[in-house]
């Protein structure tokens, strides 16, 4: 008589009922660490809206809005980055292109926003879109600006964020290559 014949061995009925059970319990526990997520995701961008509001404090409700702005507008910043930036350069690069940016697609920001609010609906993202933030803070009361920086101020705050601007700016032009 062969194995064949004799059917099953008890080893194997039991890898079977191991899988098995393993593969519900495995399922059951997923199925509860998503039901966690998704109920922690909502917390988590609420936060993030009130977060929102300090910043509003400190720069200004419409300074905070057109940060919002460009924020929404990251997809497109990639097309204004220049390949050839003298070295220590960065910092004063990105400042002049923000405000470029800002200056060139202020007309176009409410699509920007309202793309951002299509694109970047999720149930997990622990960030809400650039323009329902944009939302939310300009249904609040405006509120001016309690920090402005001078002249002064803003060439040290430069020099001190220049070796991470050059390291984001080749970083984003070694992705924008890729």
């Amino acid at each position: 008589m062969s194995a064949l014949e004799l059917g099953p061995s008890p080893a194997l009925i039991g890898l079977f009922v191991w899988q098995l059970t393993g593969g519900l319990v495995s399922w059951l526990l997923f199925a509860a660490h998503l039901a966690v997520n998704v109920v922690a995701a909502r917390d988590d961008r609420t936060v993030e809206l009130r977060a929102d509001q300090p910043a509003a404090r400190a720069a200004g409700t419409e300074d905070a809005m057109r940060m919002l702005d460009l924020v929404a507008m990251l997809p497109s910043l990639t097309t204004y980055l220049q390949h050839h930036v003298p070295k220590g350069e960065a910092a004063v690069y990105w400042r002049r292109m923000l405000q470029s940016v800002r200056d060139r697609q202020t007309a176009t920001a409410a699509s920007w926003r309202q793309l951002s609010i299509r694109t970047e609906a999720s149930l997990f993202s622990s960030h809400p879109a650039p323009g329902r933030r944009h939302q939310w803070l300009s249904a609040r009361p405006p509120q001016p600006p309690a920090v402005v920086v001078g002249d002064a101020e803003a060439a040290r705050i430069e020099l001190e964020i220049k070796p991470y601007a050059e390291a984001l700016h080749r970083t984003m032009l070694r992705h924008v290559t890729e």
